[in-house]
Protein backbone atom coordinates (compact mmCIF):
# COMPACT_ATOMS: atom_id res chain seq x y z
CA UNK A 1 0.00 0.00 0.00
CA UNK A 2 2.72 2.40 0.82
CA UNK A 3 4.83 1.60 -2.38
CA UNK A 4 1.28 2.33 -4.43
CA UNK A 5 0.47 5.31 -2.50
CA UNK A 6 4.07 6.86 -3.88
CA UNK A 7 3.23 5.39 -7.28
CA UNK A 8 -0.07 6.87 -7.45
CA UNK A 9 1.31 10.29 -6.54
CA UNK A 10 3.49 10.33 -9.40
CA UNK A 11 1.21 9.22 -12.15
CA UNK A 12 -2.64 10.12 -13.16
CA UNK A 13 -4.92 8.28 -12.68
CA UNK A 14 -5.09 6.50 -16.40
CA UNK A 15 -1.11 6.15 -16.51
CA UNK A 16 -1.22 4.70 -12.83
CA UNK A 17 -3.97 2.12 -14.25
CA UNK A 18 -2.15 1.18 -17.62
CA UNK A 19 1.60 1.14 -15.44
CA UNK A 20 -0.31 -1.40 -12.27
CA UNK A 21 -1.82 -3.66 -15.40
CA UNK A 22 0.74 -3.78 -17.00
CA UNK A 23 2.74 -4.56 -14.04
CA UNK A 24 0.72 -7.67 -13.36
CA UNK A 25 0.72 -9.12 -17.15
CA UNK A 26 4.61 -9.33 -16.71
CA UNK A 27 4.47 -11.31 -13.67
CA UNK A 28 1.46 -13.43 -15.34
CA UNK A 29 4.28 -14.05 -18.39
CA UNK A 30 7.08 -14.24 -15.83
CA UNK A 31 5.00 -17.41 -14.51
CA UNK A 32 4.77 -19.00 -17.71
CA UNK A 33 8.58 -18.36 -18.56
CA UNK A 34 9.57 -19.95 -15.29
CA UNK A 35 7.38 -22.74 -15.98
CA UNK A 36 9.30 -23.45 -19.50
CA UNK A 37 12.47 -23.13 -17.39
CA UNK A 38 11.32 -26.05 -15.08
CA UNK A 39 11.24 -24.22 -11.50
CA UNK A 40 9.98 -26.80 -8.95
CA UNK A 41 5.52 -27.13 -8.93
CA UNK A 42 6.04 -26.41 -4.94
CA UNK A 43 7.82 -23.19 -5.56
CA UNK A 44 5.49 -22.39 -8.11
CA UNK A 45 2.86 -22.81 -5.72
CA UNK A 46 4.07 -20.82 -2.81
CA UNK A 47 4.64 -17.90 -5.74
CA UNK A 48 1.69 -17.49 -6.94
CA UNK A 49 -0.84 -17.80 -3.93
CA UNK A 50 0.99 -14.93 -2.27
CA UNK A 51 0.87 -13.25 -5.99
CA UNK A 52 -2.50 -13.86 -6.26
CA UNK A 53 -3.68 -12.63 -2.88
CA UNK A 54 -2.60 -9.23 -3.42
CA UNK A 55 -3.81 -8.84 -7.48
CA UNK A 56 -6.97 -10.15 -6.30
CA UNK A 57 -7.11 -6.87 -4.28
CA UNK A 58 -5.36 -4.69 -6.21
CA UNK A 59 -7.32 -4.75 -9.80
CA UNK A 60 -10.98 -4.58 -8.08
CA UNK A 61 -10.03 -1.81 -5.69
CA UNK A 62 -8.04 -0.01 -8.45
CA UNK A 63 -11.23 -1.04 -10.35
CA UNK A 64 -13.73 1.17 -7.97
CA UNK A 65 -11.70 3.81 -7.13
CA UNK A 66 -11.69 4.63 -10.98
CA UNK A 67 -15.31 4.26 -11.15
CA UNK A 68 -15.89 6.57 -7.48
CA UNK A 69 -13.70 9.07 -9.58
CA UNK A 70 -15.67 8.72 -12.74
CA UNK A 71 -19.38 8.88 -11.62
CA UNK A 72 -21.08 11.38 -8.65
CA UNK A 73 -22.74 9.93 -5.56
CA UNK A 74 -25.81 9.98 -7.22
CA UNK A 75 -24.93 8.25 -10.63
CA UNK A 76 -22.75 6.05 -7.94
CA UNK A 77 -25.80 4.65 -6.09
CA UNK A 78 -27.84 4.24 -9.09
CA UNK A 79 -25.21 2.17 -11.18
CA UNK A 80 -22.79 0.24 -8.83
CA UNK A 81 -25.46 -2.24 -7.70
CA UNK A 82 -25.60 -2.98 -12.04
CA UNK A 83 -21.51 -2.94 -12.31
CA UNK A 84 -21.36 -5.00 -9.16
CA UNK A 85 -23.92 -7.87 -10.15
CA UNK A 86 -21.95 -7.79 -13.58
CA UNK A 87 -18.91 -8.62 -11.30
CA UNK A 88 -21.13 -11.48 -9.16
CA UNK A 89 -22.62 -12.65 -12.75
CA UNK A 90 -18.67 -13.06 -14.60
CA UNK A 91 -18.12 -14.58 -11.27
CA UNK A 92 -20.22 -17.55 -11.98
CA UNK A 93 -19.56 -17.67 -15.83
CA UNK A 94 -16.06 -17.66 -15.76
CA UNK A 95 -14.85 -20.39 -13.49
CA UNK A 96 -17.87 -22.49 -15.78
CA UNK A 97 -15.96 -21.21 -19.19
CA UNK A 98 -12.43 -22.02 -16.83
CA UNK A 99 -13.61 -25.28 -16.57
CA UNK A 100 -14.17 -26.08 -20.28
CA UNK A 101 -10.78 -24.64 -21.61
CA UNK A 102 -8.36 -25.54 -19.15
CA UNK A 103 -7.81 -29.54 -20.29
CA UNK A 104 -6.88 -27.93 -23.75
CA UNK A 105 -5.12 -24.84 -22.46
CA UNK A 106 -3.30 -25.96 -18.59
CA UNK A 107 -3.37 -23.95 -15.52
CA UNK A 108 -0.48 -21.63 -17.58
CA UNK A 109 -2.29 -21.02 -20.63
CA UNK A 110 -5.04 -19.46 -18.40
CA UNK A 111 -2.17 -16.85 -17.13
CA UNK A 112 -1.80 -15.85 -20.69
CA UNK A 113 -5.68 -15.73 -21.45
CA UNK A 114 -5.82 -13.42 -18.35
CA UNK A 115 -3.44 -11.06 -19.54
CA UNK A 116 -5.05 -10.73 -22.60
CA UNK A 117 -8.28 -9.74 -20.98
CA UNK A 118 -6.10 -7.56 -18.88
CA UNK A 119 -5.02 -5.52 -21.68
CA UNK A 120 -8.39 -4.85 -22.80
CA UNK A 121 -8.89 -3.53 -19.54
CA UNK A 122 -6.36 -0.73 -20.24
CA UNK A 123 -7.41 0.01 -23.99
CA UNK A 124 -10.99 0.29 -22.30
CA UNK A 125 -9.46 2.34 -19.22
CA UNK A 126 -8.04 4.86 -21.75
CA UNK A 127 -11.30 5.40 -23.99
CA UNK A 128 -13.23 5.78 -20.58
CA UNK A 129 -10.75 8.39 -19.26
CA UNK A 130 -10.56 10.35 -22.26
CA UNK A 131 -14.06 10.65 -23.07
CA UNK A 132 -14.56 11.65 -19.03
CA UNK A 133 -11.78 14.15 -19.23
CA UNK A 134 -13.17 15.88 -22.01
CA UNK A 135 -16.85 16.08 -20.75
CA UNK A 136 -15.59 17.81 -17.66
CA UNK A 137 -13.07 20.48 -19.50
CA UNK A 138 -15.96 20.99 -21.61
CA UNK A 139 -18.42 21.67 -19.14
CA UNK A 140 -15.80 23.35 -17.05
CA UNK A 141 -14.04 25.51 -19.84
CA UNK A 142 -16.33 28.79 -19.05
CA UNK A 143 -14.92 29.20 -15.43
CA UNK A 144 -11.77 27.91 -16.14
CA UNK A 145 -11.66 24.86 -13.78
CA UNK A 146 -8.30 23.17 -13.65
CA UNK A 147 -8.71 19.50 -15.14
CA UNK A 148 -8.65 17.44 -11.41
CA UNK A 149 -8.73 14.11 -12.87
CA UNK A 150 -5.53 14.69 -15.50
CA UNK A 151 -3.43 14.72 -11.56
CA UNK A 152 -1.72 12.38 -9.64
CA UNK A 153 -3.40 11.06 -6.39
CA UNK A 154 -2.50 12.27 -2.88
CA UNK A 155 0.68 11.01 -0.99
CA UNK A 156 -0.81 9.97 2.16
CA UNK A 157 -1.87 6.52 0.95
CA UNK A 158 -4.63 4.22 2.36
CA UNK A 159 -2.82 3.44 6.03
CA UNK A 160 -3.06 7.07 7.06
CA UNK A 161 -6.15 7.06 6.23
CA UNK A 162 -7.57 4.42 8.01
CA UNK A 163 -5.25 5.09 11.24
CA UNK A 164 -7.34 8.54 11.22
CA UNK A 165 -11.00 7.07 11.49
CA UNK A 166 -12.07 4.60 14.75
CA UNK A 167 -14.61 3.04 12.13
CA UNK A 168 -12.32 2.16 9.18
CA UNK A 169 -9.76 0.36 11.42
CA UNK A 170 -12.14 -1.68 13.22
CA UNK A 171 -13.53 -2.42 9.72
CA UNK A 172 -10.01 -3.01 8.54
CA UNK A 173 -9.82 -5.58 12.08
CA UNK A 174 -12.72 -7.25 10.61
CA UNK A 175 -11.63 -7.56 7.11
CA UNK A 176 -8.41 -9.29 8.43
CA UNK A 177 -9.83 -11.79 10.72
CA UNK A 178 -12.18 -12.74 8.21
CA UNK A 179 -9.25 -13.55 5.69
CA UNK A 180 -7.13 -15.36 8.74
CA UNK A 181 -10.37 -17.52 8.86
CA UNK A 182 -10.88 -17.83 5.51
CA UNK A 183 -7.96 -18.42 4.53
CA UNK A 184 -7.56 -21.66 7.14
CA UNK A 185 -10.59 -22.75 5.37
CA UNK A 186 -9.36 -22.79 1.93
CA UNK A 187 -6.31 -24.94 3.34
CA UNK A 188 -8.25 -27.13 4.78
CA UNK A 189 -10.09 -27.90 1.53
CA UNK A 190 -7.20 -27.24 -0.85
CA UNK A 191 -5.61 -30.32 1.58
CA UNK A 192 -8.47 -32.49 1.35
CA UNK A 193 -9.15 -31.82 -2.65
CA UNK A 194 -5.29 -32.80 -3.49
CA UNK A 195 -6.29 -36.00 -1.23
CA UNK A 196 -8.95 -36.74 -3.01
CA UNK A 197 -7.46 -35.86 -6.42
CA UNK A 198 -4.02 -38.34 -5.69
CA UNK A 199 -6.90 -41.16 -4.65
CA UNK A 200 -8.50 -40.39 -8.16
CA UNK A 201 -5.55 -40.29 -10.32
CA UNK A 202 -2.93 -42.44 -8.29
CA UNK A 203 0.38 -41.31 -6.47
CA UNK A 204 2.52 -41.38 -9.42
CA UNK A 205 0.39 -38.03 -10.43
CA UNK A 206 1.94 -35.65 -8.01
CA UNK A 207 3.37 -32.68 -9.73
CA UNK A 208 1.87 -33.77 -13.07
CA UNK A 209 0.31 -31.70 -15.79
CA UNK A 210 -2.78 -34.27 -14.86
CA UNK A 211 -2.91 -33.28 -11.24
CA UNK A 212 -2.80 -29.77 -12.03
CA UNK A 213 -5.75 -30.11 -14.47
CA UNK A 214 -7.77 -31.90 -12.37
CA UNK A 215 -7.69 -29.54 -9.76
CA UNK A 216 -8.28 -27.10 -11.87
CA UNK A 217 -11.61 -28.30 -13.10
CA UNK A 218 -12.24 -29.09 -9.26
CA UNK A 219 -11.82 -25.37 -8.07
CA UNK A 220 -13.72 -23.94 -11.07
CA UNK A 221 -16.60 -26.08 -9.67
CA UNK A 222 -15.91 -25.28 -5.97
CA UNK A 223 -15.85 -21.34 -7.02
CA UNK A 224 -18.85 -21.82 -9.30
CA UNK A 225 -21.15 -22.97 -6.88
CA UNK A 226 -19.86 -20.03 -4.19
CA UNK A 227 -20.44 -17.76 -6.69
CA UNK A 228 -24.23 -18.90 -7.91
CA UNK A 229 -24.79 -18.46 -3.80
CA UNK A 230 -23.49 -15.28 -3.81
CA UNK A 231 -25.44 -13.74 -7.14
CA UNK A 232 -29.04 -15.04 -5.40
CA UNK A 233 -28.24 -13.76 -2.37
CA UNK A 234 -27.29 -10.53 -3.96
CA UNK A 235 -30.37 -10.21 -5.63
CA UNK A 236 -32.88 -11.35 -3.60
CA UNK A 237 -31.65 -11.08 0.06
CA UNK A 238 -29.14 -8.13 0.71
CA UNK A 239 -31.24 -5.34 0.76
CA UNK A 240 -33.86 -7.67 2.90
CA UNK A 241 -31.33 -8.37 5.31
CA UNK A 242 -29.93 -4.56 5.61
CA UNK A 243 -33.71 -3.52 5.88
CA UNK A 244 -34.63 -6.18 8.37
CA UNK A 245 -31.44 -6.36 10.72
CA UNK A 246 -29.75 -3.00 9.63
CA UNK A 247 -25.62 -3.16 8.83
CA UNK A 248 -24.66 -4.26 12.79
CA UNK A 249 -27.28 -7.47 12.34
CA UNK A 250 -25.86 -8.26 9.42
CA UNK A 251 -22.29 -8.39 9.92
CA UNK A 252 -23.21 -11.11 12.17
CA UNK A 253 -24.19 -13.84 9.56
CA UNK A 254 -20.49 -14.31 8.54
CA UNK A 255 -19.28 -15.45 11.83
CA UNK A 256 -22.72 -17.43 12.89
CA UNK A 257 -22.16 -19.28 9.09
CA UNK A 258 -18.31 -20.17 10.04
CA UNK A 259 -18.56 -21.13 13.74
CA UNK A 260 -21.48 -23.30 12.52
CA UNK A 261 -19.34 -24.42 9.54
CA UNK A 262 -16.37 -25.03 11.08
CA UNK A 263 -17.45 -26.54 14.53
CA UNK A 264 -20.15 -29.11 12.53
CA UNK A 265 -16.91 -30.24 10.32
CA UNK A 266 -14.95 -30.69 13.59
CA UNK A 267 -16.78 -34.20 13.74
CA UNK A 268 -15.72 -35.29 10.52
CA UNK A 269 -14.43 -33.22 7.55
CA UNK A 270 -15.54 -34.87 4.36
CA UNK A 271 -14.80 -32.95 0.85
CA UNK A 272 -18.64 -32.31 0.28
CA UNK A 273 -19.13 -31.15 3.73
CA UNK A 274 -16.20 -28.58 3.40
CA UNK A 275 -16.88 -27.80 0.49
CA UNK A 276 -20.79 -27.17 1.30
CA UNK A 277 -19.15 -25.12 4.40
CA UNK A 278 -16.44 -22.98 1.63
CA UNK A 279 -19.12 -22.25 -0.40
CA UNK A 280 -21.78 -20.52 2.04
CA UNK A 281 -19.02 -18.89 3.79
CA UNK A 282 -17.88 -17.45 0.23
Amino acid sequence: VWAFAKIASRYPRHLLITYVTLFCISNLILFNLLNWAGVPVAIMGIVFFIWIGMFNLLIPAQFWGFANDIYSEAEGKRLFPMIAFGASLGAVVGPLVAKRIVPSLGSYGMMLITSGVLVLCILMTWIIHRRDVRDDNAAAAAVGTPKVKEQPLDKSGGFRLISKSRYLLFIALIMGLYNFINSMGETIFTIIQQRVALRALGTAATGSVELQNYLSQAFASYQSLGNIIGLVIQLFLVSRIFRWVGISGALLFLPVIALGGYGYAMFGASLVLVRAIKSAEN
